[in-house]
């Protein structure tokens, strides 16, 4: 039984590494920001990818 649980778990945790990666790899290749933005740096508008430091 506790092999059984085990195999549910690691395909569960296959199946989920799978879809993670096919939305970064979908984002990425639409040019999408994924994951968390660094403090200072700006994600929108005329600033994005700049230091927030440039913004004058």
């Amino acid at each position: 039984m506790a092999r059984m649980m085990c195999v549910l778990a690691l395909k569960s945790s296959e199946d989920t590494a799978r879809r993670v990666a096919r939305q970064h790899l979908s984002a990425a290749q639409n040019g999408q920001f994924q994951g968390r933005i660094a403090y200072g740096w700006g994600r929108k508008g005329e600033h994005k990818g700049t230091s927030t430091s440039s913004f004058s």
